[in-house]
This record gives structure tokens, C-alpha cells and sequence, in this order.
């Protein structure tokens, strides 16, 4: 998926930043971010229209904000500074093709799971949960 991405006209960069960044420190059940950087202004609607796995939270750069093509959640990322203060790895670029090495290449996951249709749980005032 990600590769096919890269592949997207519009796409200039591909960037990966939350916990899946860190290869050792991912877990199966977490979502997968991805911070996409396009060549021009392009509306979300165009990422949402090519974004069908469910792990993958893809946030479009416009600007000063990064918005969630999964839930138009929004990073403020006015400065240069709070780009790299996601710590962003670089997946790919229109450029330089793939950079990420081969151990980004398959991001394991948990199967017929939707990291954002977790069961809820209620809490009454008092009690706990263990």
C-alpha cells in the first residue's frame, strides 16, 4: 500500500512518525501514521479516495496542519521544527524512490482488526478496572 502511494502523481513524500515509527516499540494493534507530503495543494478527499486499509492513519500536509484522512484529526505543524518534532522517518520520495530500507518494507498486523473500533468499556464512579 505504502509503495503504491509513492507511485500517486500528487505524492512527493511519504513519512512515517507515531509508534509504528519505532520498529521495536510497535505494537500489531496500533495504527500505522503516515504523513503524507504532496507536490501541490490537494484536498483530502483525493487521499481518502485511495486510502482503504483501516491501520493506516494518513495525515495530508497543507500548510501549517497535517490532517487525518481517517478522522480529520489535525497536527499543527506551523514551524519546520514541529515537522521534525514528529520525528518522521522517511519512507519514500518522488526523488530518491525508496529509503526506508527493508525493514519498513512489511509492517505486520492483526488480522480482521480495526485499531480504531476498539470495545468500550463502562465505568461507573467508584469502581475499577483491572
Amino acid at each position: 500500500m505504502i509503495v503504491q502511494l509513492g507511485e500517486t502523481e500528487w505524492i512527493d513524500e511519504i513519512r512515517i512518525f507515531g509508534s509504528r515509527r519505532y520498529l521495536s516499540n510497535a505494537s500489531y494493534g496500533s495504527d500505522i501514521d503516515l504523513l503524507i507530503v504532496p507536490n501541490g495543494q490537494v484536498p483530502i478527499d483525493k487521499l481518502r479516495a485511495i486510502i482503504r486499509e483501516p491501520y493506516i492513519d494518513a495525515f495530508l500536509l497543507d500548510g501549517a496542519l497535517a490532517i487525518s484522512a481517517m478522522n480529520d484529526a489535525r497536527l499543527n505543524v506551523a514551524e519546520a521544527e514541529e515537522v521534525k518534532g514528529l520525528n518522521a522517518k522517511t519512507l519514500c520520495s518522488r526523488a530518491n524512490g525508496w529509503l526506508a530500507g527493508e525493514d519498513y518494507r512489511t509492517l505486520d498486523i492483526i488480522p480482521d482488526r480495526n485499531p480504531w473500533k476498539l470495545p468500550t468499556v463502562s465505568i461507573r464512579q467508584g469502581e475499577s478496572v483491572t
